[in-house]
Order: structure tokens, then sequence, then C-alpha cells
């Protein structure tokens, strides 16, 4: 049988020894005392783009049967629930109560365990923080069976490990988080051209304190020079709490297709209707609309064929983020390779409580790149350059290839970290890091 399992770009794959589904806390500590396994690993939607969530030849422990909501407060917004529960089923389930969460990624299709263990982050990083700035407590399982309430008040240097510590720490069994009350799943939305990087950066001083949520879109057909600054807010306004179901297009098909050229295809023609199409000016809009642009592509990763594609995100540090980001676009544009989406984001001050945790105060970029092999990987070690020349970092979750010197200098708090893990959990992206470090 094959176990093989993949990372969402399609370039990394992991084949686990066994593959274990959970339902109980009862269920985990035997599969801890058999003995049997090498390492552990927990694994939720499958969202990751790298190799964080993959465990060539350990135990994967898939956390998907986890998913019980325990306990919600509708007076206060705390919520409690299992790792397994996926944001999707929160926002379904509870924002009809006047309550979301307030930190989410660019898509539904995340547990919340997963959520926490790569500490997400949202368009609103600027007011809001990340995820783990909204957690009260975990709980987490130890390989050795032990089970342990983490928080700011106990087993917290456990509590800060496990926040964006990659599921390395043990396996986050359950969460209790505060959630955010909203008025209405109707937004204001506000959307400017720009046609160069400084004005770009000017817009964002003008309007971060006016706006909640801030993203930004980069035109491939311009060198990503020029596009579309995006805010939004949410309304005031008491109105609908509930999500729509929107059609869903799938691209499921084109997984086997032996290059990339349907993907080329769909996102240059996307590009365009994004570029043509996207009124400029304030309007009105949904939530899931600006929260989860590409929830209605939910398989969008098999558009880019067998040999699946590269997200490099990284994060720029402001005092040099437009000359940072400037060098980027020219290595790009030198090598003579295309970027086929290129987004954007500012993180602000807000710190996590997470010792692993991605963001620091600067702008975001992440740059999608079919996979053409060596000259892909070439690319990819000059962006890193740039990154690393700047003080910047790039981000795990996304992450396939960067090497243990860029990880150690952008994670200055990763020997504080080592001193929680869990021996006996890795993964293929954690032995990546040790064994060529």
């Amino acid at each position: 049988m094959d176990r093989s399992t993949y990372g969402w770009g399609g370039v990394s794959t992991g084949t686990p020894a066994y593959t274990f589904a959970p339902t109980s806390v009862r269920d985990l500590k035997q599969i801890f005392s058999s003995g049997e396994h090498k390492s552990f690993l927990g694994r939720g939607l499958g969202r990751s783009y790298g190799d964080c969530a993959l465990n060539t030849d350990g135990a994967l422990i898939d956390c998907r049967f986890l998913n019980r909501l325990l306990s919600f407060d509708p007076e206060t917004g705390i919520l409690k629930c299992e790792a397994g529960v996926s944001i999707l089923n929160v926002n379904r389930l509870l924002s009809t109560t006047g309550w979301m969460l307030p930190v989410v990624p660019g898509t539904q299709w995340v547990t919340i365990g997963g959520a926490i263990a790569n500490d997400v982050h949202g368009k609103n990083h600027v007011q809001e923080g990340c995820f783990g700035a909204h957690l009260i407590a975990l709980k987490l399982a130890r390989s050795n069976g032990e089970v342990f309430d983490c928080s700011l008040e106990s087993n917290n240097e456990l509590f800060a490990a496990t926040i964006g510590g990659l599921g390395l720490t043990g396996l986050i069994l359950s969460a209790k988080l505060q959630l955010r009350r909203i008025q209405s799943l109707t937004m204001k939305a506000r959307r400017i051209p720009f046609d160069q990087l400084s004005t770009l950066f000017s817009l964002a001083d003008e309007h971060f304190e006016a706006w909640e949520y801030h993203s930004v879109w980069l035109d491939p057909a311009t060198g990503c020079r020029k596009g579309h600054y995006i805010m939004a807010n949410h309304s005031q306004r008491q109105g609908n709490l509930t999500w729509p179901a929107k059609r869903r297009i799938r691209f499921g098909v084109m997984a086997g297709f032996p290059s990339d050229l349907p993907g080329r295809l769909v996102m240059k023609t996307g590009n365009l209707w994004y570029r043509r199409g996207i009124r400029s000016g304030a309007q009105e809009t949904t939530a899931d609309a600006v929260l989860y642009p590409l929830d209605r592509l939910p398989d969008w990763n098999a558009l880019f064929g067998k040999p699946g594609f590269f997200q490099h995100q990284s994060v720029l540090p402001t005092a040099v983020a437009e000359s940072a980001l400037d060098e980027l676009l020219s290595v790009i544009e030198t090598s003579g390779q295309r970027v086929l989406l290129a987004v954007g984001k500012w993180f602000g001050p807000r710190s996590s409580p997470g010792l692993m945790s991605f963001p620091v105060p600067g702008f975001s970029i992440a740059l999608d790149l079919a996979n053409h092999g060596t000259k892909t990987h070439k690319l990819l070690d000059t962006l890193d350059g740039v990154v690393a020349d700047c003080g910047g970092k790039l981000y795990p979750a996304k992450d396939a290839r960067m090497s243990p010197t860029l990880f150690t200098s952008g994670y200055p708090k990763l020997e504080q970290f080592t001193q929680q893990h869990d021996p006996l959990f890795a993964s293929d992206f954690w032995r990546r890091m040790e064994q060529s470090g």
C-alpha cells in the first residue's frame, strides 16, 4: 500500500512507516507506549506547503478525528475545542452567534492544532498579531504518555515552544481560544491600484490606522511592480452572520499532468481578470472574499501538475522592506522565470507568545514559482541570499528547501525551543535542519 503523503506544493513527499487516526487520549497513549515507532508527528488537513508535516519512516498521527467542540460561552466568546477542529467548522458553527476567530490564515482548510503549530497570521497582523496571541491555553500530549495543561501561567515554557513549534513539542490535543465579536459577515473593502513600489509603501503608511485588513496583489505581468493595494474593515451594522455556500471549482484532474502548463494558463487568466475586472474604490463585499479568496478553488495546487510548485514566503524588516522587495523582484526578472502568483501583507509590532513565530515587523511577500528543477532551486537560493542580507526570514510552513543557516539566523530563540522539543517528535523538515546543520 502506498503510504506517501505530500506537502501542499507537491514538491515534498514523505512515506511514514505507520499512519494512525486516534479519537481519544487513550488511543494516543497506546500508540506512544507500543515502543514500535522511532518518531511521531501530528498532521491536520495537509496545507503546509513543504515538509514540516511529513514524517518519513516514522508514525504520522492524523488529527482530523480529534474534532469535537468541547464548550463555547456566547457571553465571553471563549471556545474550547479539540485540535482537529477546522477553521471552516468554527466559522460555520459559531459565526451565527456573533463570534469568529480573530486571526485566520488565507484558507479555512486548516485545523486549530495546525494553526497553533505554525502560529498562523492573517491580513490583520498589524492590529491583531498572530493566532497565538489569542490562545488562552492548550492541552499537550508528550511521547512519554504525559499530558500537560499549558498556558502563560502553567507550563509556560512548553506553551511558548508549542506556539509556532511545528508540532515538535508533542501532540496538541485541545485549545482554549478567545474569539472576537462581529456584527456581520459583510465587509467594507477598498482597492487602490499602484504603479510603482514606492507608491505601495506610501499607501500603507497612509491607511494603516483606518483599516484593519491589509493585503497586496502584485501583477506578474509587470514584474510584480504594479498591482492593487487592498484594505477591508468589518461592517459595524447588524447583518448576515451565515457564511455563504459557494460553488467550488476543482482542478484535481490536473494533478497527474506532466508539466505546469495548465497552471501557467489558469494563473495568467486569473491575474488578467484581477488586473482588469476588479473595481477600484470602496465597495461592500463578503468576509470570505476578503479572508479566503482561494477557497473557491480547494485543490488549486493540482494546477501545477506532477512537478509541483514552490512558495517563497519571506518577511522583510520594515526599515529595508522596499529596497529588499525591489531586489527580490530584480533577481527574478534576471533569472527569466515568471512568478505565477504574488501576494503581500504587513506585519506589525504585536509580538506572539510563541518562541518560533514567523512574523516580525515588516512586509511579507509570498511568491509562487513553478518547479523547473535545478534552475528554480538556484533562483530560490539567490532569493534566500537577499532575505538573509536584509535580516529577513522564511516561513517554515511554506518551506521545502531553506538552509539550516537561514533557519538558525531567522529564529534566534531556536536553542530555547529545543529544550522543550519532545525527543520522539520529528518531521522531514526538522531532520533536514539537523542533518544539514
